[in-house]
């Protein structure tokens, strides 16, 4: 059986959550949703704007041996120099 620790320090099983999923599905769960989202965390609180950008393959090799993020070393590097 997993536990998982919730951010307000809560642990939680998957016996829980089943319990707690049947409650909602029948409808007598009396718990609330706070700022659930799904998917990623947002990387920005500003609007996301996407800017396509080419570089030699040796770079892109390059770059994945130092990261497993491409996208967010880029934005690091870049960040870096503003």
């Amino acid at each position: 059986m997993s536990e998982y620790h919730l951010s307000n320090g809560t642990v939680i099983t998957d016996e829980d959550l089943e319990k707690e999923a049947l409650e909602y599905e029948k409808g007598e769960w009396d718990g609330h949703l706070v700022n659930a989202r799904s998917g990623r965390p947002r990387i920005s609180d500003e609007a996301l704007v996407t800017v396509p950008v080419k570089f030699p393959v040796s770079m892109v090799a390059a770059i994945d041996r130092k990261t497993n993020n491409r996208s967010d070393y880029i934005r690091k590097a870049v960040a870096a120099t503003l």
